[in-house]
């Protein structure tokens, strides 16, 4: 592993340090290829109306691919005053009244 040789780190360090990275969103692994930081994705505006709300949670699997949104980036769920919901990957929008 270059990483772990070139500064002197032990292989399981490197390991944890792309696991954790890699939890939080920030970067993606491609075997064989390597392992890369994630591109910020293009962010649009979603607005909340009288009555709106929003939360943050993690997504489930399901959701995760049907957003097409890497591991550790959670989604943001707007419950609008007429009863339906939306989801969105919470690295793509914006909140705003």
């Amino acid at each position: 592993m270059r990483l772990a040789q070139e500064y002197g780190l032990s292989r399981t360090s490197v390991r944890q340090a792309i696991a954790l990275l890699r939890s939080e969103g920030l970067v993606i692994v491609e075997p064989p290829r390597g392992t890369f930081v994630r591109a910020l994705e293009p962010t649009e505006t979603v607005t909340l109306l009288k009555g709106d709300t929003a939360s943050a949670r993690m997504p489930t699997p399901t959701e995760r691919r049907e957003l097409e949104i890497g591991e550790g980036v959670p989604v943001i769920v707007i419950f609008r005053a007429d009863g339906s919901r939306e989801l969105h990957a919470a690295d793509r929008i914006r909140v705003g009244r």
